[in-house]
Formats: structure tokens, C-alpha cells, sequence
């Protein structure tokens, strides 16, 4: 099941007047997830009511990633064809330089990386 902020905060402030485990019953929902509704309850604030999660992992190296984007939009500005290859070997050259050594520049995190930047790849025609 998903549930939107809108229906998780209903159930927090129904936690707060009665209990956890009340509101597990009142809405059919686990008592854990109301006990991890409860914690995040600002966050849930913030959110659109809409929305129904805050997924996916956080960045580990948001100061590499910000520096490899830079280099990429300057690199299509200049009109060079960039390749995931040619991305991965950058990303794990400027690792290196900051002395990051957990780092992996494997495929999946290039294609993640590109979807977290809006970096769209074109090739040129021939």
C-alpha cells in the first residue's frame, strides 16, 4: 500500500489525541508505520498532500556530483559528444583527486547520477 501526506498527517494527529496503537486501528495501518509517521511529521508538512513518499537513496557525494555536472555542462556547451564511459572515467579521476576512496564509478550510479542532474545524453547523427 502507498498512502499520500495528506492521509499520513490525518493519522499522526489522530495518534497524538489517542495513541499509536489506536491509530493503527482506526485506520488499518501498522502500528510501526504510525510510530514512523509521527517522527517524521514535519517532513510530512513540507511535503505536497499529494505526495506519497520521500524514496530513493540521498547522494553520498553530492560535492563530486556537483563538480562532474558543471564539467558536463560545459562540456555539451563546447559541443563535445559525451559518452557514460567518458562520464564514469571523469567522475572517478575527480575522486581521486579528492581523495574519495570508496568510491566506484560503476554503471548504475552514472545512469542514476544523469537522472538526478536532468543530463540528457544526444548523440550526434552521421
Amino acid at each position: 500500500m502507498k498512502y499520500d501526506a495528506k492521509f499520513k498527517l490525518q493519522v499522526v494527529k489522530f495518534a497524538q489525541g489517542s495513541s499509536n496503537r489506536a491509530a493503527s486501528r482506526e485506520f488499518c495501518v501498522n502500528e510501526k508505520l504510525v510510530r514512523d509517521w509521527r517522527r517524521q511529521e514535519e517532513k510530512l508538512k513540507c511535503m505536497p498532500n499529494k505526495k506519497c513518499a520521500n524514496r530513493g537513496k540521498r547522494c553520498q557525494w553530492p560535492e563530486l556530483e556537483g563538480k562532474l555536472a558543471m564539467w558536463v555542462e560545459v562540456q555539451q556547451q563546447s559541443g563535445y559528444i559525451l559518452t557514460r564511459k567518458l562520464i564514469q572515467l571523469k567522475a572517478k579521476a575527480m575522486a581521486s583527486e579528492e581523495k574519495l576512496t570508496n568510491f566506484r564509478a560503476t554503471s548504475s550510479w552514472c545512469t542514476r547520477f544523469l537522472r538526478r542532474k536532468n543530463v540528457v545524453l544526444m548523440q550526434q547523427k552521421t
